[in-house]
């Protein structure tokens, strides 16, 4: 993951000042993580501050125990995986996490429901992200 960020990051370094879509360094980017959530126990995000990290869970409620799993928690820690890179690259960004539902497949694994999918279609614009970055499959 490293050596993949230093490329992007040396690339970067490379364009010119004047280069389309070229953000400076000083400039914050926000970037929402539409996925399966992420946890919180990196050195990359224990450096930010409260307010360049926030997120929703889009998780329904188990309606036994009345609980949510929240955004800053992952199931299968690829939305984690996501962050940390986009963290490596963009040392100024802010996060916006989703947290998707997941459903049991019926090979034994959890899958994102195109339901919760729908519901965070607004995210980008209600949240004035810049990018979003959507790590799922659905089922059909």
């Amino acid at each position: 993951m490293q050596t993949f960020a230093n490329f992007l990051t040396n690339y970067y370094n490379t364009m010119p000042d004047d280069a389309p879509g070229k953000v400076g360094r000083d400039r914050h980017v926000k970037v929402a993580i539409i996925d399966d959530g992420i946890n919180l126990d990196f050195p990359e995000f224990a450096a930010m501050a409260q307010s360049d990290i926030q997120g929703q869970s889009f998780f329904k409620v188990n309606e036994y125990q009345n609980l949510q799993p929240a955004w800053y928690s992952s199931s299968k820690h690829h939305g984690t995986l996501m962050a940390r890179l986009i963290c490596c690259i963009c040392p100024k960004v802010q996060l916006y996490i989703a947290r998707l539902h997941e459903a049991p497949t019926a090979g034994g694994s959890k899958q994102i429901t195109p339901e919760s999918a729908e519901k965070v279609s607004n995210i980008p614009i209600s949240q004035r992200v810049m990018l979003y970055g959507i790590g799922m499959s659905a089922a059909n």
